[in-house]
C-alpha cells in the first residue's frame, strides 16, 4: 500500500493515536444501511470498528480488512471472543478479518466476492497516488450489481496535512463513475482539526453500484 503504509498505522495503534475509531456504530452507516444489500459486506482497512457487529446484527455478514495486528486483536476483545486464526484469515462471533494488506495478492481467493462494501476509512486514508489501484480492487471484490456505500471528507488539503485525505466529488465521480452509477445521497458540514485551528469540512456520503 502506498504511504501512509502498515509501519505508520501500526506506530499510531501502539502509540494510542486512534482518534478515527469511534466509540460507537457510526451514524451514516445506521442512517444509509438499507442501500447496501443483504449478504456479505466488505469493510477495508476496519480497524476495531463497532461497525462490523452492527453490519452482523442486520443480516450483512462482515468481512474486514486490516493490516494492522494490534487493531484485530482488539476487535475480537470486544466481541467478547478468542478468535480462530487460518493464515490471514481471522474469524469469530460472526465476524471475519483479513490481517494483511488491503492489496495482498491472497485476499481474492481468501475473501471471494462481495454483494456489499461499507467504505468510511479507507479511501480517505490511503494516498491519492492509490486510488486507482484500490478502486480496481474494489471491483474485483465485487460482484455485478454489487453496491458500495463510501464516507468521504471534502476541504481544502493545503490546510492540512492528511490522512485523512479530501476526497472531492469529481474524484469520486471520476474513480468509479466509468464502472457503474454514482449517487451523492447525503451532505453534512462539519470540521477537522488544523495545525492553526480548524478547517471546514463537508463529509459526503455515496451509493456506488457497479455495473
Amino acid at each position: 500500500m502506498s504511504p501512509p503504509d502498515a509501519h505508520f498505522w501500526t506506530e499510531r495503534w501502539a502509540e494510542g493515536r486512534t482518534a478515527f475509531h469511534q466509540p460507537d456504530k457510526n451514524a451514516l452507516l445506521v442512517a444509509h444501511l438499507d442501500r447496501l444489500p443483504k449478504g456479505r459486506v466488505l469493510v477495508p482497512l476496519c480497524g476495531k470498528s463497532h461497525d462490523l457487529a452492527y453490519l452482523r446484527d442486520h443480516e450483512r455478514p462482515p468481512f474486514g480488512v486490516e493490516v494492522v495486528e494490534q487493531a484485530v486483536r482488539e476487535l475480537f476483545e470486544a466481541l467478547g471472543v478468542s478468535p480462530t486464526r487460518e493464515g490471514d484469515l481471522v474469524r469469530g462471533a460472526g465476524v471475519s478479518v483479513f490481517l494483511g494488506d488491503f492489496f495482498a495478492p491472497t485476499l481474492p481467493a481468501l475473501a471471494g466476492t462481495f454483494d456489499g462494501v461499507w467504505d468510511r476509512a479507507a479511501l480517505v486514508a490511503i494516498d491519492p497516488s492509490a486510488r486507482e489501484p484500490y478502486r480496481d480492487r474494489l471491483l474485483t471484490l465485487m460482484s455485478h450489481g454489487g453496491t458500495l456505500l463510501l464516507a468521504t471528507f471534502d476541504y481544502d488539503q493545503d490546510l492540512r496535512a492528511g490522512p485523512p485525505f479530501s476526497v472531492p466529488d469529481d474524484v469520486v465521480h471520476g474513480l468509479f463513475g466509468p464502472h457503474g452509477t454514482v449517487e451523492r445521497v447525503a451532505q453534512h458540514a462539519g470540521t477537522l482539526p488544523t495545525p492553526d485551528g480548524t478547517a471546514p469540512v463537508m463529509e459526503n456520503v455515496y451509493v456506488f453500484v457497479k455495473r
